[in-house]
């Protein structure tokens, strides 16, 4: 594969949130398209977008995202939320 297809080609990059007393959760990072979907969005919005799109098992609705925000305490949503930004590239912290 030459350099051109590598990054053409889609990545299968995934990652397990422990979510306690619930059970694990399965994530990929959000594409760079898909972040530049997401510029125009804040709180939970945002939220309830980049999680439905992250989320691979199990796979949830942006709508049922946002069921998931009306009943969990807030920290469990920042977990998943954290993980994805942190797959994705987007925390603070970079390497330099």
């Amino acid at each position: 594969m030459d350099i051109k297809q590598a990054l053409l080609a889609k990545r299968e990059v995934s990652a397990q949130v422990e979510i306690p007393g619930i059970g694990t959760v399965t994530i990929r990072p959000l594409t760079r398209g898909e972040t530049l979907r997401l510029k125009d969005k804040s709180g939970a919005e945002l939220e309830r977008r980049a999680v439905a799109w992250a989320l691979l098992d199990p796979q949830m609705s942006e709508a049922e995202v946002g069921d998931w925000q009306q009943v969990a305490p807030a920290g469990e949503l920042q977990l998943v939320a954290d993980k994805i930004q942190e797959l994705s590239g987007l925390t603070q912290e970079r390497p330099k």
